[in-house]
């Protein structure tokens, strides 16, 4: 499926259109994914990972679709080969938005943010909803999907390490997450139903401590430590981002 680079290989960043996709690009996909799972000792669970099963519905809306207007977007690096004309999806980035499953997970997500700025910044985010059925519904302080997302399956290749990939995947995702109406472009590539911009205000991950190169990485460009926000037993590791 991935053929060695060649030395004229360039690459690309682009967001990722589900409808267009073709059997290379799913095959190329799932070997990434399942490259994943091996470094980090997990076992494939289609009732957790939804995206392989419905990957264009679990980055476009967000769970249960309760707000089918907030969507997401999917980016890929691909690698091009000039000669022959081929291209190779070698990275991927998934983002969409995030709805906290309770109260608790919520509070649990804020009282773990280690920098208090941060924190401060997520508790002004948070706006008065009304929760539960209609026999017990009742008002609580959380922050709406339309405010905070989610970034799943940050994945370069293990042979094209180590040439800013995964710094691009993750910037361009950041830039389209904070975007407004209004804001220039700046990833090329047709996502079908997906909104031209995010227009979230903050960001969370889970990723693995061993993954020390990804973890540096979301640190970089501006990642704290959070609590447990979605209940995960494989994450060790749960980070929230903060438009500036």
């Amino acid at each position: 499926i991935f053929p060695p680079a060649t030395s004229e290989a360039t690459y690309s960043i682009s967001r990722f259109d589900f409808t267009k996709a073709t059997e290379a690009d799913n095959a190329q996909i799932g070997e990434l994914y399942k490259a994943l799972f091996a470094t980090i000792g997990l076992v494939f669970d289609p009732a957790i990972d939804s995206d392989f099963v419905h990957p264009r519905d679990y980055f476009t809306t967000i769970p249960a679709a309760k707000d089918p207007s907030v969507n997401g977007a999917y980016f890929v690096a691909r690698r091009h080969e000039p000669s022959s004309g081929a291209s190779y999806i070698v990275g991927t980035l998934g983002v969409r938005a995030y709805q906290f499953g309770s109260k608790t997970l919520f509070d649990t997500c804020i009282n773990g943010v280690s920098n208090a700025g941060v924190k401060s910044q997520l508790l002004e985010l948070a706006t008065t909803q009304r929760d539960g059925s209609a026999e017990n519904v009742q008002d609580i302080e959380i922050i709406s999907s339309q405010d905070i997302c989610e970034f799943k399956r940050m994945i370069v290749h293990s042979e094209c390490r180590g040439k800013g990939l995964g710094k691009l995947l993750v910037k361009v995702a950041l830039e389209w997450s904070y975007a407004t109406a209004g804001t220039p472009a700046t990833v090329d590539g047709d996502c079908g139903q997906q909104l031209p911009f995010g227009g979230f205000k903050a960001a969370l991950l889970d990723t693995n401590r061993r993954l020390s190169a990804a973890n540096y990485l979301y640190e970089t460009f501006g990642f704290v430590d959070c609590g447990n926000y979605n209940d995960s037993y494989r994450a060790d590791r749960f980070m929230v981002s903060v438009k500036k």
